[in-house]
């Protein structure tokens, strides 16, 4: 049962199964822009320096491989590391401003790593909502906050 305080904070949180997740670091300044090219291959910048590569296919897991054997950074396995959501609809970014204005966050860049809810997240916008990945040891509180303030708790069988 929700306990939506708003009616304006509607929306669809989808849970997403578990997938091969990987972090890039590279070592000092990249030529040619550094990765910057290869923002379609989900490529989110974390921080200076850092990329997080949700759900790595093998285009993008050869491409960090041969970054590596460049000695251009090193390739990190994240798998388990981050419970994937997807939160829709037209309330989707009046939920999240109840703990930060994502809006304003988002508005240079394709993602920030920051806390929602006090839980360690990763937050990229995707059609309709957000992309959100949330720390594991986290996961359970934040499904429970969200859906708290009056997410609807989707299934995987009608995921859009």
């Amino acid at each position: 049962m929700s306990h939506a305080l708003f009616d304006d904070f509607s929306c669809q949180l989808w849970e997403t199964p578990a997938s091969r997740d990987y972090e890039f670091t590279a070592f000092g300044e990249w030529p040619n822009g550094g990765m910057t090219g290869h923002q379609s291959l989900a490529f989110l910048p974390i921080a200076p320096g850092r990329w997080f590569a949700p759900s790595a296919d093998g285009t993008m897991q050869s491409f960090m491989e041969a970054a590596g054997d460049a000695g251009l950074g090193t390739v990190i396995d994240v798998s388990g590391k981050w419970h994937a959501v997807t939160l829709v609809g037209s309330g989707a970014s009046r939920l999240l401003a109840s703990t930060i204005d994502i809006e304003a966050v988002l508005q240079d860049r394709p993602c920030a790593a920051l806390a929602l809810f006090d839980c360690p997240t990763i937050v990229a916008r995707n059609p309709g909502g957000f992309s959100i990945w949330v720390h594991c040891s986290y996961a359970t509180h934040f499904v429970e906050v969200i859906t708290q303030l009056g997410a609807t708790r989707a299934t995987a069988f009608n995921h859009p």
